[in-house]
């Protein structure tokens, strides 16, 4: 599987490795992923969820879609995880 990250700020690596990481698993669930992509996004504006992840998983088919906001990448990162096993595991079956 291919990731692709791209964000409106300076990424760090423990960031870009911890998302790859974490996307890699994924394959666990559905073997044929072909691409994450993934779209980091900062609220400079808001106080409480102001980190955004939008990643799309390239499948045959009709692609996943999930976004979450959370105080933190890492918060967004989890919960966007959790959507994407759960729809995974029910497009397997």
């Amino acid at each position: 599987m291919r990731v692709n990250i791209q964000s409106s700020f300076r990424i760090t690596g423990n960031l870009m490795e911890l998302i790859e990481e974490k996307l890699l698993k994924l394959t666990k669930y559905y073997d044929r992923i072909t691409y994450a992509d993934v779209y980091l996004h900062k609220e400079h504006n808001e106080p409480m969820a102001n980190s955004e992840i939008k990643v799309r998983l390239g499948i045959p088919g009709t692609d996943i879609i999930v976004s979450e906001k959370s105080h933190s990448f890492e918060k967004s990162l989890s919960r966007t995880l959790q959507l994407l096993k759960r729809q995974l595991r029910s497009r397997k079956d």
